[in-house]
């Protein structure tokens, strides 16, 4: 199979690339370490500050799939150094915010930076790699990922806490140092995008002639918002079907009595959604091309990226709140605990990559799935009396499952796309796999807190205290505990201070009541523990799904496709003669 014509360097390239994905996914795990002190320092509520975060991933998903297909029309280097300016221009802005509003809005414009980034990201490496060294390219793309999501929290933990030190703080004038991930997210925006205008070649499909289509652009964009705020708040505070909390922005309140304005937000997100896809089967170069997934690797590609975030996502969730929660742990400690994942994930992606480009990636997908099951089921055996020194073999097996089909479910799935369609296809990609992030945290979320009250109701049931003398006693505090939950265990919390008076009125002597304390306090990590363990089965569920999806992918590289004759080159079997489109330019 004939190549094109690749400028040299193209590993400095990769290595470029990844610089700009490392930025985007380390921030996004960090900023949530740092909500405690940015409450503190703006007097804001927790419900306030978790639009930091909220801003970015709706802003980043709104408009992927518009930046995927710019990318193809007026540039794929351009859309990346354009995202690499507008999040750094975020982070330094919310480095500076003067109040949590202008915070908020900076971080939105971080999350419309990376939208144009990350389709980018693939589309560089499609167009700088020829399809048989795909595979290993996209390793390296996932194994930076995987590091990310990992030591994320460890510079994030380190810097929230201290910045720069107290020489280095006086001497910048910031003491905050959540302020700190902001800067740092601003100072490695500038290098990577300083190394991208002076090595990244341009390239583009010069067939393509754009049209904006600020209709097409207002409902994708509508669409993908109204899914994505549903999905983020109906497990945070709306509720899914009956009400938690009414919907209110300001002074205006949208209260449907005890039902929950959720299902309002995803139906609407549906119609949208579908009124878009139709409207753009109509139009000659569709922001949104429903045929792409007529090619069954592209299809069983997205499906698996959008299980493994799903999966992948839910896991990360959990497991950080076990680690604090249960464990005892700080945010620098538990993304310690984490570090053999982490490891296993950079391991095994690029050999992964590269054993996709020699075998076809559709085993390689099926076995890492499996993994990934195998060791969700695995994890799920958490109790109080869990170490460190335990988890450190599930961890390993959950990063062999992440590493394994990350990289080849995307290098498969725009394989054989074609050429002029390679930038829609890769923010197609992408917005799937940011929906199946965020349905992972979502559901999983709420399958943990679905199971609180009742896990945590048998645990205090079940408690008991070797003492007879103080049976009674303890009866009459177990009693009340079970009258005072009513279904809402979810909310209990493993810190005894919440209990010290009323149990100094039962047990006078400090020794009794320490006692009674720790059996509470072992029933409420027990319940924490037993929910988070049916969550993590649910979690396991869904790569067995991906792996069914790899089943129907398409065979090894290099072999014929239907319609593709002898001797036909990459360029020639899509019906482009001569130069390779994807081919960089200059």
């Amino acid at each position: 199979m004939a190549k094109s014509a690749r400028k040299p360097g193209k590993w400095l390239i990769l290595a470029i690339i990844c610089g700009g994905v490392f930025i985007s996914m380390m921030q996004n795990t960090t900023i949530n370490l740092a909500n405690p002190d940015i409450m503190k320092d703006f007097g804001a509520s927790m419900t306030t500050v978790e639009w930091v975060l909220t801003a970015n991933m709706l802003a980043y998903t709104s408009f992927i799939v518009l930046m995927g297909r710019l990318g193809d029309a007026v540039g794929r280097k351009k859309m990346f150094s354009l995202g690499l300016v507008g999040y750094m221009l975020g982070g330094f802005l919310a480095g500076i915010a003067p109040s949590i509003g202008f915070l908020i809005a900076s971080s939105a414009l971080q999350g419309l930076g990376a939208s144009a980034m990350m389709p980018a990201t693939t589309s560089l490496i499609a167009a700088n790699f020829d399809k048989d060294e795909r595979g290993g390219a996209m390793g390296a793309w996932g194994a930076v990922t995987g590091l990310a999501v990992v030591v994320g929290p460890l510079i994030g933990g380190a810097l929230a806490k201290g910045g720069l030190g107290p020489a280095l703080n006086a001497l910048i004038g910031v003491s905050q140092g959540w302020r700190y991930i902001f800067f740092l997210s601003a100072f490695l925006g500038l290098v990577v995008l300083a190394f991208t205008l002076a090595v990244i070649p341009e390239s583009k499909d010069e067939s393509i002639r754009f049209r904006f289509d600020p209709v097409g652009v207002l409902l994708s964009a509508a669409s993908l918002f109204l899914l994505t705020f549903g999905l983020i708040n109906g497990a945070k505070h709306y509720g899914w079907l009956y009400r938690n909390e009414p919907f209110a922005i300001g002074s205006f309140v949208l209260d449907l009595g005890k039902w929950s304005p959720t299902p309002i937000f995803l139906a609407l997100a549906i119609v949208l959604g579908a009124i878009f896809v139709v409207r753009e089967g109509k139009k000659p170069t569709p922001l949104f091309d429903a045929a792409l997934f007529k090619d069954r690797n592209f299809t069983g590609g997205t499906i698996v990226t959008a299980v493994l975030q799903f999966a992948m996502m839910g896991t990360f969730f959990l497991m950080p709140f076990f680690l604090k929660s249960v464990l005892g742990l700080d945010s620098f400690k538990a993304g310690l605990a984490m570090i053999p994942m982490a490891i296993a994930v950079m391991a095994v992606s690029p050999l992964a990559g590269m054993l996709s480009d020699k075998i076809g990636a559709k085993w390689v997908i099926f076995v890492g799935m499996l993994f990934m099951s195998f060791a969700c089921f695995f994890i799920a055996r958490l109790s109080p009396a869990t170490t460190l020194g335990s988890l450190v073999l599930p961890f390993v097996l959950l990063g062999i499952g992440i590493g394994l089909p990350m990289s080849p479910s995307t290098s498969s799935a725009l394989r054989d796309v074609p050429v002029e369609k390679v930038g829609g296809a890769s923010g197609t990609l992408s917005m799937v796999r940011q929906i199946g992030a965020i349905l992972g945290i979502a559901l999983i979320a709420t399958a943990f807190g679905t199971a609180m009250p009742g896990n945590m109701q048998k645990r205090v049931a079940a408690m008991t205290v070797p003492e007879a003398r103080l049976e009674r006693k303890f009866d009459r505090v177990k009693a009340m505990m079970l009258d005072g939950m009513q279904g809402s265990g979810s909310e209990m919390s493993s810190d005894m201070s919440q209990y010290n008076d009323r149990l100094a009125l039962f047990f006078p002597n400090q020794a009794d009541a320490d006692e009674v304390a720790g059996t509470i306090k072992t029933a409420v990590l027990s319940g924490m523990s037993d929910s988070m363990n049916d969550a993590f089965r649910y979690a396991a569920i869904a790569p067995l799904l991906g792996a069914f999806a790899a089943l129907f992918m398409g065979g090894k590289p290099g072999k014929k496709e239907d319609g593709e004759a002898d001797g036909e080159t990459d360029g020639e079997a899509d019906g482009n003669v001569g130069p390779d489109p994807l081919a960089v330019q200059g």
